[in-house]
């Protein structure tokens, strides 16, 4: 009577722990739009640096930094005013998954003289068979896996965006 006892106690720990329910809000640098969809969307400030200039700029840093299949740039207009592109972001592998997490999203810079516009959206995520938005990820009922995946995520889009930034305001880097 005992080991079943035992073995049942044994493995309600085991698998509770496994499915167990994270009732905290993970950080982010997104935010919710109007119908509740993630977003991120900030104005860079350059001042005395030209339209021109930062669209360059910002095109260069898409090719060495934003990696798709469709070689970046969706739409890229001869006025220097609009950038729309894509991008995937591979996520750190953990636990004993066969397949390596990745979130995708569209992100789109709108240039004027001196700043520029950088919103991000239609952020999913992909975990084998499963593709899904990102917002499904976050808040109270999230499971351990998927909060691990929202805060890599986090962490690698923040780094991906504080580049940007970096990136443009600095023309010796080009």
């Amino acid at each position: 009577m005992r080991k079943p006892i035992i073995l049942f106690v044994l493995c309600f720990f085991t698998f509770g722990s496994l499915i167990a329910q994270d009732n905290n809000e993970p950080p982010t640098s997104l935010t919710r739009d109007v119908s509740g969809n993630l977003m991120y969307e900030k104005v860079l400030e350059y001042p005395g640096v030209s339209q021109k200039d930062l669209y360059k700029r910002v095109k260069l840093w898409i090719d060495a930094n934003l990696k798709t299949v469709d070689n970046n740039i969706s739409f890229d207009d001869l006025n220097n005013e609009n950038i729309s592109t894509s991008d995937v972001l591979l996520l750190n592998q953990f636990g004993a998954q066969s397949y390596r997490p990745c979130t995708n999203f569209k992100i789109n810079f709108s240039f004027k003289e001196g700043k520029f516009k950088v919103k991000a959206t239609q952020f999913s995520y992909i975990v084998g068979v499963i593709n899904a938005p990102l917002e499904t990820l976050k808040g109270v009922g999230s499971a351990k896996w998927k909060r691990r995946i929202y805060i890599d995520f986090d962490e690698k889009f923040t780094a991906l965006m504080s580049s940007l930034q970096q990136a443009a305001g600095n023309k010796d880097n080009w």
